[in-house]
């Protein structure tokens, strides 16, 4: 539950991904994953919040 809580202040902005604590960030980066996938992030913004490349596609 705490990792859907930090994906949304990541995607709201009021949270960087290095700061989310290390046990959470797998999660948050599986959760930007499916937002992206489902067409609710733009690649580019997914690139820009985990500071790495998108793997989908």
């Amino acid at each position: 539950m705490m990792a859907k809580v930090y994906f949304n202040r990541l995607i709201i902005g009021t949270i960087t991904f290095d700061a989310i604590p290390e046990k959470y960030q797998e999660k948050v980066k599986g959760y930007g994953i499916e937002y992206t996938k489902k067409g609710k992030l733009p690649v580019e913004e997914y690139e820009m919040l985990y500071k790495e490349e998108y793997p989908g596609e």
